[in-house]
């Protein structure tokens, strides 16, 4: 699955597994775990019984975040194929690959995919789109009982399709191989999952009847019904709801945010780490950057430290500078030198420096390498 960002300058090499090892959080600071706060009730990707109210419900006491979180990204992270805002633009898209051909087409507000192979074609309508568009966009439909993630993806740096990363380009074996990697209910489950809210029943399965297209408030905070019928009765609001002030830095990127991003642990057990790829999946690379280890409970250097996941996604290098700032600021005490410096050559569009756009092969776009550092040119990507 296309991770959406969140996905080649030579960077420098990590050399070996001890060392990779040493920069995890937790197994540089043992009493890290210990000394952390509890994390909260609700965690994403969590299998519910009920209670999801969607994010309208949050509006009436919430209008400003739901306001900016309905223009975010997030929200937009799953939509199904009817209001799917890629394809109604495009209504026509196609690609040609020896014999076979790819074609999606917009017909009376749904999208079909279809494959054709000399005279025999295979047709079937789109369910849903998986990503907002910014980076990429992935189509996912059911077909013989079961769902499929499409061969192609949507580039907008393209502005036409393009083989979905993981793709095998050799020539398929059948018409149902050419439409895409059919996935397993346990693919299937994770995708939804990450991509849209109350996606997994009772007993972890798929619950597609339930399910909210979009990451909303809900994803992160949990069934909100008891929420909203307390604010309504007047009591305290409080109850039903999960709120991830309390957590600690590195339970918020690696345990909240990294159960969808990617964790350190997660990536660690990938074969190579996932390669270049692993660019795209942030709480790794920020667990690899001194700053983080350095104090695992810090909010500061955690995802939300520099994001806020109820707005869009601030593109602008100037942006980050009071984030960087915050502790690298010049004038900082004796004490603090040793692990706080400030930068000597600048103190503006830090990141250009030390988190630099990184390519990832056949993903038509620049990825932020959320692996703070001295960048040195001319040197292997670091995994």
């Amino acid at each position: 699955m296309l991770p959406e960002d969140t996905i080649i300058s030579p960077l420098p090499v990590v050399a070996g597994l001890a060392t990779a090892l040493l920069l995890c959080p937790l197994l540089l600071n043992p009493k890290a775990e210990e000394t952390s706060l509890a994390l909260g009730s609700w965690k994403p990707r969590e299998a519910a019984s009920g209670g999801f109210v969607g994010s309208s419900a949050c509006s009436p006491c919430h209008a400003r975040l739901a306001a900016t979180h309905r223009a975010a990204g997030m929200a937009s992270a799953s939509r199904s194929a009817e209001n799917c805002r890629v394809l109604a633009a495009h209504p026509s898209l196609t690609l040609r690959d020896g014999e076979y051909s790819y074609e999606i087409v917009r017909q009376e507000g749904r999208s079909l995919y279809k494959v054709t192979y000399r005279d025999d074609a295979l047709s079937v309508p789109i369910s849903y789109c998986i990503g907002h568009g910014g980076t990429a966009q992935t189509y996912l439909f059911n077909h013989g009982g079961a769902f499929y993630e499409s061969r192609l993806s949507f580039y907008p740096a393209l502005e036409k399709l393009d083989w979905t990363p993981g793709t095998a380009r050799n020539e398929p074996e059948s018409l149902e191989s050419a439409l895409g990697q059919k996935l397993t209910q346990d693919d299937a489950q994770k995708c939804f999952s990450c991509h849209a809210t109350n996606a997994v029943g009772e007993g972890g399965k798929l619950n597609l009847d339930g399910l909210i297209p979009g990451v909303g408030c809900e994803a992160c905070h949990g069934p909100a019904a008891e929420h909203v019928e307390a604010a309504k009765a007047g009591q305290a609001p409080r109850r039903g709801i999960s709120s991830l002030k309390r957590l600690a830095g590195d339970q918020l990127s690696q345990q909240f945010c990294g159960s969808c991003h990617r964790s350190f642990e997660e990536v660690m057990a990938m074969p190579d780490r996932g390669g270049i790829g692993n660019v795209r999946f942030q709480p790794y690379r920020l667990a690899k950057s001194s700053c983080y280890y350095s104090d695992p409970k810090d909010r500061r250097i955690s995802c939300i430290g520099c994001h806020d996941p109820h707005d869009s996604l601030a593109q602008e290098p100037a942006f980050y500078d009071a984030k960087c700032l915050a502790c690298h600021a010049s004038g900082v005490t004796a004490s603090q030198e040793a692990t706080v410096k400030s930068c000597r050559r600048s103190q503006k569009d830090c990141t250009t420096c030390h988190m630099p756009k990184t390519s990832v092969p056949g993903a038509h776009a620049q990825f932020t390498d959320h692996f703070i550092r001295i960048v040195r040119p001319a040197l292997p990507h670091p995994q």
